[in-house]
């Protein structure tokens, strides 16, 4: 087989020709690494770091974001806390269904919640790509990594996760 190395973060996603993305260890030391600081930034007193750590998730070109990559943060409460990319679409907002489900019926709020809550997992789902035009009703593949922690005292899980749309020709797209 073929393989092709995409560079991420300085890490690389391996691609064979059967179109299949190897799940790499960028989005999974990417994700933890950002759990780590936002369960950090919401345990300071009166969560006085939490300002500052959205605010290095957002930076462009920093550790957390490049491009059409970022982190989230969802809750089993049913709250969008924070969106890397888009916060007025979605940080601070309920969900409006979380059993919305992509054109292949995947219920990806449902199993980025249930991959944060075990401890970790991979979903792969359709998502509109601001890359793809004509993407907004079907969406275009992304693989996102989620992890999750609770808090002392709380049953809420937060769960942080990433995602990309693998490069058009590199997984199948519309």
């Amino acid at each position: 087989m073929q393989r092709r190395d995409i560079r991420l973060f300085g890490s690389f996603i391996a691609v064979e020709d059967t179109m299949e993305i190897e799940k790499a260890p960028a989005g999974f030391f990417l994700v933890n690494a950002a759990a780590e600081a936002y369960r950090d930034a919401l345990l300071t007193p009166s969560y006085s770091g939490l300002a500052n750590t959205k605010n290095a998730f957002r930076e462009e070109g920093g550790d957390w974001k490049s491009g059409s990559v970022y982190v989230f943060v969802i809750s089993t409460e049913g709250y969008t806390l924070f969106h890397g990319a888009q916060p007025g679409r979605f940080e601070g907002r309920g969900f409006e269904d979380i059993d919305r489900q992509d054109v292949n019926g995947v219920r990806y709020l449902r199993e980025l919640l249930a991959a944060g809550d075990a401890g970790g997992g991979y979903v792969e789902y359709m998502f509109d790509n601001p890359a793809v035009e004509g993407d907004e009703e079907t969406g275009s593949p992304k693989i996102a990594y989620a992890t999750g922690f609770r808090l002392p005292d709380r049953d809420q899980v937060f769960v942080v996760a990433s995602g990309i749309h693998p490069p058009i020709g590199i997984y199948p797209h519309k």
